[in-house]
């Protein structure tokens, strides 16, 4: 029960909690971002409480960046490498953290969960990492997350930094990690930029420094002492938090050097980029999302859609390529008189029992017979993802999503005023969503035609658009079909979640069918069980008018 409130209530937290920092709060595509007025995040399962705490988690994280962060230093911080911006970034995370604790407290526990996760990948992340550049993100992070803020992320802090002590002084090591720890007193983003710039050109003098005395080591043939008398003033003045300078401690430093010295087989060079595998909270969310099956949505709370085109271009060119239009219109008409032509008893003659009655039986009158009624539900879903913008075919100037685009109108407008006939057009992805409904029956067409008329964008959230219609067909009974009907090109983000979808629509006698441009091979054969592929979208109307003749408005 406790878990049952938790989950319906969640996504309304959420919600207001981001309102409460002003900006919006969506659950759309694979990944986790913010601009700085929008937070995204991947579809989770709010059915399982550990994604629920990591998704509440990550929207408390990226509100603290929105509250006190300034998005501008960021740009401020590209030097050219992604050292120091990363640096940054790992200091800043933890000085966000520090005061949305300190304003509300309940967020420690919910920000440990989520650093627990985040301890786990960057564990398995050290075990190969050779990219410098991310060892010294990973280990400052780390730091100021243990000492800082409690959190638990001791096990990669150690692995961290024994990774570093390859190549960096220990001693120097804890004097720039006292340093960082001043990231949580900083007053602003401008602060921690200073101080991140401050221990990155101190880790780069000792670079230079090493690397100098390892050219001096390969050109000094025998000599053992190379550390001159200013070894422990020179080094001593970039560190704050280094004791007193005396005999012993120099030669305690020298030692540390000469022991990295020895085993240094080129120079030592930050690299210019993170490595991608570099894990941080944002894919580590999207990690656990590609794994996740949720179905609940925080969709509600968005309201704007994609704006509609700026003409009716669209609508007029379906008006004047009627082909199409008036293929479908006859095939539903068809269906319509077929149906009709036996309901009444003794009013329509057949003709072959009059003939051979010879006119003087009376049972020469056609029966009634249970035929299924034109009472149908159709929910065409267009993929519109950013594959969807190629050309329609080699040497074509159209596109697939125009041709779906014009497809998906003639069908609505030839379905339009057909009784017992519940039609709906659903694109995904949608603009701030996984989907949007651009039209359902009963809508006025030449209102809607200019919202047929959208763009090729984002992913292919196939199942969750599957989950949103199902949610909207009526049950089913022998004399009611539902039917679904999917143009796309391109494999779902989740192909489990999208195959469970599609055994759930079976299990409900919903008949799904799918139209494959340019089709790949491999597992997507085996998605749909009712499917008709097409080399290019050019084939699109004929095949939509093939398969509503064979599968959908069959007389025979």
């Amino acid at each position: 029960m406790e878990n049952q409130i938790r989950t319906g209530a969640l996504p309304l937290i959420m919600g207001n909690y981001a309102s409460n920092f002003g900006i919006n709060l969506f659950m759309y595509g694979a990944s986790a971002y913010t601009d700085g007025k929008n937070i995204t995040i991947p579809r989770l399962n709010f059915n399982n409480e550990d994604e629920m705490d990591m998704a509440f988690g990550y929207v408390a994280h990226e509100c603290g960046h929105v509250r006190y962060s300034d998005f501008s230093v960021i740009g401020k911080s590209f030097d050219g490498t992604e050292a120091l911006r990363s640096l940054f970034n790992a200091l800043e995370d933890t000085r966000i953290e520090y005061l949305q604790i300190k304003n509300w407290p309940g967020l420690r526990k919910t920000f440990n969960h989520l650093i627990t996760k985040l301890d786990e990948s960057i564990c398995k992340y050290l075990r190969t990492c050779k990219n410098k550049t991310s060892l010294i993100t990973v280990f400052f992070d780390c730091s100021n997350r243990v000492n800082c803020l409690n959190q638990s992320a001791e096990n990669s802090l150690k692995m961290a930094k024994n990774k570093l002590k390859k190549i960096l002084p220990e001693t120097l090591i804890s004097a720039l990690q006292k340093k960082a720890r001043m990231a949580v007193k900083c007053h602003d983003s401008e602060e921690v930029l200073e101080l991140s710039r401050e221990i990155m050109n101190s880790i780069m003098k000792t670079i230079d420094f090493i690397n100098d005395q390892k050219a001096k080591k390969d050109n000094a043939k025998g000599q053992t002492d190379l550390f001159d008398n200013s070894l422990s003033e020179s080094i001593k003045q970039e560190f704050d938090g280094m004791p007193e300078a005396n005999e012993k401690q120099t030669k305690a430093l020298e030692k540390e050097f000469d022991k990295i010295l020895s085993k240094m087989k080129d120079s030592i060079e930050l690299d210019n980029n993170l490595d991608r595998k570099h894990p941080d909270l944002a894919n580590v969310i999207e990690a656990c999302s590609a794994q996740s099956v949720g179905a609940v949505d925080i969709g509600s709370l968005v309201t704007r859609n994609s704006a509609p085109a700026d003409n009716l271009s669209l609508y007029k060119k379906v008006l004047s390529e009627n082909s199409l239009r008036n293929n479908i219109h006859h095939l539903v008409k068809g269906y319509e008189d077929w149906n009709i032509g036996s309901a009444s008893c003794g009013k329509t003659l057949d003709v072959r029992r009059y003939q051979c009655s010879l006119g003087i039986s009376d049972r020469v009158f056609k029966k009634k017979l249970p035929k299924k009624a034109l009472n149908t539900s159709i929910h065409l879903l267009v993929d519109i993802s950013g594959s969807m913008s190629r050309p329609c075919h080699e040497n074509s100037t159209t596109t697939r999503s125009q041709v779906a685009n014009h497809v998906a109108l003639s069908l609505a407008m030839s379905l339009e005023n057909i009784k017992n006939v519940d039609n709906r057009v659903i694109y995904f992805p949608g603009n701030y969503c996984e989907y949007e409904e651009v039209y359902h029956s009963g809508q006025p067409l030449v209102e809607r035609a200019t919202y047929f008329d959208l763009k090729p964008r984002g992913c292919t959230p196939l199942a969750q658009t599957l989950l949103y219609s199902m949610h909207n067909m009526p049950c089913t009974d022998k004399y009611h079909r539902n039917i679904i009907i999917v143009i796309t090109d391109g494999e779902p983000d989740n192909y489990q979640f999208a195959r469970d979808m599609l055994a759930k629509a079976k299990s409900l006698d919903i008949e799904v069918y799918a139209l494959r441009i340019a089709p790949n091979q491999g597992r997507l054969k085996d998605l749909f069980e009712e499917q008709v592929d097409m080399l290019n979208a050019s084939e699109l109307p004929d095949a939509m008018t093939t398969l509503l003749a064979d599968k959908i408005f069959n007389c025979r």
